[in-house]
């Protein structure tokens, strides 16, 4: 367990003020960690947050919540298949990211609200895997395949099963 400077887990932004990022906020704890989902569209800036013990597994999902003809928005953060958080709703125009990189583990400066984050270090930790859906998953779909292998849909964009970490869990940085 070690202490963490703005770490991207990943990124997907055209410019500062425009995308979305999954950070963790800088910190001098050696046993929990901040991590913030934030977006940003245009002069709209929505983020929230959940505290993630350092140490053990955390199951992260994140949902940015545009349901169809409505024009606000809303982030909700949930870790081990439990809802922790929800922004807000916002009004907010649409992103324009599409010829823009998924960045996994790095990412540039952006905003969450009026500060500018810049990201001093690469993440440093373990991801599992990384699932990305164009759709909202109900909290019934989160909790049954939160630790299941998943085929494809097509509101699934986006997956990738990463190497298990060597080693017990509890001697690495996982996040």
């Amino acid at each position: 367990k070690i202490a963490n400077s703005d770490q991207i887990l990943f990124q997907k932004s055209s410019t500062t003020s425009d995308g979305f990022t999954l950070y963790l906020k800088q910190s001098v704890s050696t046993d929990f960690a901040t991590a913030s989902f934030s977006i940003t569209s245009g002069s709209v800036r929505s983020n929230t947050t959940a505290i993630l013990s350092k140490g053990v597994y955390n199951h992260v999902c994140t949902v940015f919540n545009r349901e169809a003809n409505n024009p606000e928005v809303f982030l909700e953060f949930f870790v081990n298949e439990k809802s922790i958080a929800r922004s807000k709703p916002e009004a907010a125009g649409k992103l324009d990211i599409d010829s823009s990189n998924f960045l996994i583990g790095t990412g540039s400066t952006f905003y969450v609200g009026n500060t500018l984050v810049t990201p001093t270090q690469t993440f440093s930790g373990t991801l599992d895997e990384l699932r990305l859906f164009h759709s909202v998953r109900s909290d019934e779909k989160q909790k049954l395949f939160a630790t299941r292998g998943i085929y494809s849909t097509p509101d699934l964009k986006l997956y990738y099963r990463f190497n298990e970490p060597p080693g017990p869990l509890s001697d690495s940085n996982t996040i």
